[in-house]
């Protein structure tokens, strides 16, 4: 399947939209689904009309991978602040998840994260943004550490923080009116679901400073889109609505680049999440004092980049699907709140 995948001429793969990411303009249609029911999710949640198909595209420049038709951004915002809230306490218990084990899978999450990450920080705390963080969870171990914690999130001044100590702002321009850039820099499973990576790449670069550490981690999902490199249309169930940009390492380590960043690692990472352990790709790297230098292509053009996923899929999988079963036989299963971790501290 994937070398008659490969061999597809150029002539058959149709344009696309810009890329998200780069705005590279020759970008290619990688794969379409069936056209949408209406009782589609797609359709039920207006991110699509009925009849019409959802479609991956890939960007030959940066190896970016994203959906197609995009919704807009009024349509975007009305599912999140309308439309999903409604239904996620139905989505948790129907995975047998409470909110206080959901809280708890995420304090573990990231006490081993603040464990990890803390010693490429410095001795010395300092300032830790996270952009994209809801309720600033993943702030709590630094928080508890002595380091000052600011949170940048649309939704931010509507809801609570976890901590009272955390300073929360809508934007990263209004953080950055308030605050001194930050020494370190996160956003965890935030880019995925954002419409324009590269107004997200100018604004949240304003939040640090020559010498920042960033970490960004995103899912791994696109090794999970079964038939996307298939000759044939698949079928639209196997698409997650929330998401819109679908990483590889290639692209990950390109949008580090086109942030300026000197790109120290990006690898495929094992991590607790509110319904269990998730495959996803992590990006650590410094802030550079130079403007950020123009992307290199990555490929020639959308045949040579579908000839690329279709050889490094499977191995991509292969490698995850080790990663995930050495995790489980190392980290027992969280089933209750009280596995949460009483204290955290950072590592000698």
């Amino acid at each position: 399947m994937y070398g008659r995948a490969a061999r597809r001429p150029e002539s058959a793969v149709a344009a696309a939209d810009p890329c998200p990411l780069c705005a590279f303009e020759e970008t290619v249609v990688l794969q379409t689904t069936e056209p949408l029911d209406p009782g589609d999710r797609f359709v039920q949640f207006n991110l699509a009309a009925a009849g019409t198909s959802v479609s991956f595209s890939g960007c030959p420049r940066c190896a970016m991978v994203f959906r197609q038709p995009r919704p807009s951004a009024t349509e975007l915002n009305r599912y999140y602040a309308d439309t999903l809230p409604p239904l996620e306490p139905g989505m948790m218990a129907g995975m047998g998840v409470t909110p206080a084990l959901a809280a708890a899978r995420y304090d573990v999450r990231y006490a081993g994260l603040f464990q990890e990450l803390s010693p490429l920080a410095g001795s010395t705390p300092g300032h830790i943004a996270d952009f994209g963080g809801w309720d600033g969870r993943s702030l709590k171990p630094w928080l508890a550490n002595g380091w000052q914690a600011t949170l940048v999130d649309p939704g931010a001044a509507g809801r609570p923080r976890v901590d009272d100590r955390i300073r929360s702002f809508s934007t990263a321009a209004e953080a950055r009116a308030a605050l001194p850039p930050a020494g370190v820099v996160t956003s965890y499973h935030c880019l995925e679901h954002l419409l324009d990576l590269g107004a997200w790449r100018e604004e949240a670069l304003s939040l640090g400073h020559p010498g920042t550490l960033w970490v960004i981690e995103v899912p791994f999902d696109v090794i999970h889109i079964r038939g996307l490199m298939a000759p044939r249309p698949m079928p639209a169930s196997v698409v997650h609505e929330q998401h819109l940009n679908f990483f590889v390492p290639d692209s990950l380590r390109a949008l580090g680049e086109h942030m300026g960043l000197d790109v120290e690692q990006v690898r495929i990472v094992v991590t607790e999440y509110w319904f269990g352990p998730i495959v996803g790709l992590r990006l650590v790297g410094r802030q550079r004092s130079a403007a950020p230098a123009a992307l290199r292509p990555r490929f020639r053009d959308g045949a040579a980049l579908r000839g690329f996923l279709a050889r490094r899929l499977p191995l991509w999988k292969g490698w995850a699907g080790l990663k995930y079963r050495y995790f489980r036989w190392t980290h027992p299963p969280i089933t209750s709140a009280e596995q949460a971790p009483s204290s955290i501290t950072a590592p000698k």
